[in-house]
C-alpha cells in the first residue's frame, strides 16, 4: 500500500482509491480503457501527489465504462468522504464518459473530460462508432448513452474535431446543452496526452485551485502551449500535411523533427502511394518504436494480402506489443503466426488474449484458431 492511499470501496468491478492531499477540493478521476486495478494505483496518481491535490481515482477490472448499479455504492463510499467539498470530475475516452456520466450522481463542480463516449451501448452508436461496442453488456447496462439528467458542473470536453468518432459522440453531448468545447487539433483520440507531452501537466491542474466561472481561455492557452512539445500533435500535423496536405509544407515541418516521429509518418506516406516496394525496404529496418507510430493496421494488410509472410509478422509482433489492451488487433498477430508456422507463440498469444479478455471478444476467430492449432480444451468451449 502506497504511504497517504487508501482503498475506500473495493467490488469486482469497481476499485475506488483516495489520496489525501493538501487542498480541500478533489480530483476525481475515471481510469481510461488501458488501466485496470492495480493495487492501489489510479490515473492521475502520481501527478496528484506530486502538486499535493486532493484526489479519488475510480478504477475498473475491465474496460467496462462503469455499470451503474456497481457505480452506486462507490459513489455512495465517496461522498461519505468528500461530503460537499468541491470536486473536479476528471477522465480521457472511457474515463470521459464516466466523469460526465456520474458528474451530477458526484455532484462536480467541474468536469473536463478529454475524448469521451456519449454511448457504447450497439443499440446507439452502431453503424456509426464500433470502437467500443463490444464491451457493452446488456447484464451490466454499462456504457448507457449520457443523458441531461447526468450532467452537473462546468463541463468542458477537449477534442480533435478530425478524430471523426469523437466529435460524433462529442456532437451527442453537445446536444443535452451546457457544455463547452476545447478544440486539441491533430491529437486524433490521444488528447490526453498533450498535457504531459507538452510538460503543462502541473499547470493543467493548478488551473483548478482557483474557482472560475469558465475555464475555457484557461485551457485553450495551455492547450496552445503544450502542442507546441508534443509529439503527438507533430506526428498528427504532418500525417496530415502528407495524406491530405502539401508534401512540401511536410518536408518544411519534418525538418529538424526527430526521426522516431518523422519515421512512421514517412511510412504513412508510402502506405498511401501504396509503394509496396518501399515498404518492403525500409519496414523490416525501422525499429518497432518508430513503426508503432505508423497506421500498422494498414500496414499489415499490405503485406497480409501479398502472402509477405517476414513482413507481416513483423508488424503483427508490433501490434501485440503496442495493443496489448485490444483483442482484436493482437488476433491479428495470431493469425500472423499461424501462417508463418509459429504455432507454438501463436498458442502463448491466443491464451493470452483469452485469460485477459475472455473468449466473447473474437469467438469466431478464437475458435478457428483454436480448431488449427489443435487446442481442444478451447475450441470445444466455445
Amino acid at each position: 500500500m502506497t504511504v497517504g492511499r487508501k482503498i475506500i470501496h473495493d467490488s469486482q468491478t469497481i476499485r475506488v482509491i483516495l489520496q489525501p492531499g493538501e487542498t480541500d477540493d478533489f480530483f476525481v478521476t475515471f481510469n481510461e480503457l488501458g488501466l485496470k486495478i492495480n493495487a492501489d494505483s489510479f490515473w492521475g496518481d502520481k501527478l496528484f501527489a506530486d502538486t499535493k491535490f486532493s484526489s479519488v481515482g475510480f478504477v475498473t477490472a475491465t474496460p467496462n465504462w462503469y455499470p451503474p448499479d456497481e457505480m452506486e455504492p462507490a459513489i455512495s463510499a465517496v461522498k461519505s468522504i468528500i461530503g460537499r467539498r468541491r470536486i473536479i470530475a476528471y477522465g480521457h475516452s472511457q474515463g470521459g464518459y464516466g466523469a460526465l456520466k456520474y458528474s451530477r450522481a458526484l455532484g462536480a463542480q467541474v468536469v473536463v473530460a478529454f475524448c469521451p463516449q456519449w454511448s457504447i451501448d450497439p443499440s446507439d452508436v452502431a453503424g456509426v462508432d464500433g470502437r467500443f461496442h463490444s464491451y457493452h453488456r446488456v447484464d451490466l447496462q454499462n456504457g448507457l448513452q449520457i443523458n441531461s439528467d447526468d450532467l452537473a458542473g462546468d463541463r468542458y470536453l477537449i477534442f480533435d474535431k478530425e478524430a471523426r468518432f469523437d466529435k460524433w459522440n462529442v456532437e451527442k453531448i453537445l446536444g443535452l446543452g451546457g457544455s463547452k468545447v476545447i478544440r486539441c487539433p491533430f491529437t486524433g483520440h490521444q488528447s490526453v496526452r498533450i498535457l504531459s507531452e507538452g510538460g503543462v501537466s502541473r499547470e493543467f491542474v493548478n488551473i483548478f485551485r482557483q474557482p472560475q466561472d469558465d475555464y475555457t481561455q484557461s485551457l485553450r492557452k495551455l492547450i496552445r502551449e503544450a502542442r507546441v512539445k508534443s509529439a503527438t500533435y507533430k506526428r498528427n500535423l504532418l500525417n496530415y500535411l502528407a495524406t491530405r496536405g502539401s508534401v512540401t509544407l511536410f518536408e518544411k515541418y519534418a525538418l529538424g523533427t526527430p526521426e522516431h516521429i518523422v519515421g512512421g509518418v514517412r511510412i504513412n506516406l508510402a502506405i498511401k502511394q501504396n509503394d509496396v516496394e518501399l515498404l518492403k525496404n525500409i519496414v523490416p529496418a525501422t525499429s518497432s518504436v518508430i513503426l508503432g507510430n505508423s497506421d500498422l493496421m494498414a500496414l499489415w494488410k499490405i503485406f497480409h494480402n501479398r502472402n509477405m509472410i517476414k513482413e507481416e509478422l513483423y508488424v503483427a509482433n508490433v501490434l501485440a506489443e503496442k495493443f496489448k489492451n485490444d483483442p482484436w488487433k493482437r488476433l491479428h498477430t495470431v493469425n500472423s503466426l499461424i501462417r508463418a508456422n509459429l504455432k507454438h507463440e501463436a498458442e502463448i498469444q491466443l491464451r493470452e488474449i483469452i485469460n485477459q479478455f475472455g473468449t466473447k471478444i473474437g469467438s469466431d476467430h478464437i475458435k478457428r484458431f483454436a480448431k488449427i492449432l489443435g487446442l481442444e480444451d478451447i475450441s470445444g468451449k466455445i
